[in-house]
């Protein structure tokens, strides 16, 4: 018989990809897209319950962030720092409508409806695999 060892398998090329422009690297399998979905799209749970998708968001990163694929939490530190602007809009619009005793408070629509449309087409990105960054936070990086 021949020393010759075997070829070794061929890569699946539908669980690799490029880089991610989030700096993650693509997603290892399904669950990692679907994860990157969620992280996304758990937020909108807030405007239905009050902090439910922003505690959802927050104890996933700063409990599991060690077990969390790079896909995943690229996508996760993009949800949180666009929670985080998302808030100062809010508060933005609150304090502008208790000082223009309430006509700022129109200012609220437009800024509930451009964070809802942010968010789903920030999940869907992440479903396609794709990485993804708000336009407004783009390269932030207070979470290291």
């Amino acid at each position: 018989m021949s020393d010759i060892p075997p070829p070794p398998p061929p890569s699946d090329p539908g669980y690799s990809s490029p880089p991610s422009p989030s700096g993650g690297s693509g997603p290892d399998n399904e669950n990692h897209k679907l994860m990157g979905a969620v992280a996304h799209a758990a937020p909108l749970l807030d405007f239905g319950s009050g902090f439910v998708g922003t505690v959802i968001v927050l104890v996933w990163y700063f409990g599991f962030k060690e077990k969390a694929s790079p896909f995943v939490l690229s996508h996760l530190k993009q949800s949180i720092y666009f929670l985080v602007a998302s808030w100062v809009l809010y508060i933005i619009g609150i304090i502008l409508a208790v000082v223009t005793c309430g006509i700022g408070g129109f200012l609220f629509l437009p800024i509930i409806i451009v964070v809802l449309i942010m968010r789903i087409l920030a999940a869907i990105k992440a479903y396609a695999g794709e990485g993804y960054q708000y336009p407004m936070v783009g390269n932030w990086s207070f979470l290291g």
